[in-house]
């Protein structure tokens, strides 16, 4: 169900350089203003100027089910689809290792795979 709010923005006009609030519904559902809201509360400058959000979790992890299964099949399917495409084996490979080396992954030791509460499939995308 979509939920209506009201979003501000102010605008100057040219003519007089006069400031006045223009407000704006919008059509939402609740997902999506948790969704705003949460990304309003969690965001944050990085020193080399990009932007960062933590990515949101659900109240209970537990509620996410088994997701080592499913991660643990899909990285499996994609090293056979990377065994047959040998070009695309190529490109993934130089692309998790920039990934790396800019610091936008790290490898994790396997006490810390014991902690995690969700695992999120890899997907080969270039």
């Amino acid at each position: 169900m979509a939920i209506p709010y009201i979003m501000s923005a102010w605008r100057i006009w040219l003519g007089n350089f006069g400031k006045s609030k223009i407000w704006t519904v919008i059509m939402a559902s609740k997902d999506e203003l948790e969704c705003e809201d949460h990304f309003i509360k969690n965001f944050y400058r990085l020193p080399s100027g990009a932007y960062s959000v933590r990515l949101p979790m659900k109240p209970h992890a537990k509620a996410l089910g088994d997701s080592y299964t499913q991660a643990h099949r899909r990285i499996l399917s994609l090293e056979r689809e990377l065994q047959r495409n040998p070009h695309l084996k190529h490109q993934h490979v130089a692309f998790i290792k920039e990934y790396l080396e800019v610091n936008h992954k790290a490898r994790d030791s396997s006490e810390a795979v014991g902690l995690c509460k969700y695992f999120l499939p890899h997907h080969c995308i270039l």
